[in-house]
């Protein structure tokens, strides 16, 4: 799509319902929809490929912080939260 000049770039977007099942969830492909946010967009780059991982300074869950220097792997599809053992205590 990206090379037959149907995107505007090769970035894409999900925004996905607060209820699981629920209709209304996107996908956008070539950039994102400012009607489905609330902040401004944010490229973070990749450390690496696998797994859609990238690095992750700090963690902040309501007004607490951890500085975490670790490494996220983004993914729409997992429901669960995992890290190092230390990180997730503090948490």
């Amino acid at each position: 799509m990206l090379s037959q000049g149907s995107l505007q770039d090769a970035s894409f977007s999900f925004y996905l319902t607060k209820e699981a099942g629920a209709a209304g969830s996107k996908l956008v492909l070539g950039g994102e929809n400012p009607a489905y946010r609330t902040e401004d967009f944010v490229y973070y780059p990749l450390v690496s490929e696998t797994y859609w991982t990238i690095g992750v300074d700090s963690i902040s869950l309501g007004n607490f912080t951890v500085d975490a220097g670790v490494k996220g792997i983004v993914d729409t599809g997992t429901s669960a939260i995992v890290g190092p053992t230390d990180v997730v205590k503090k948490l």
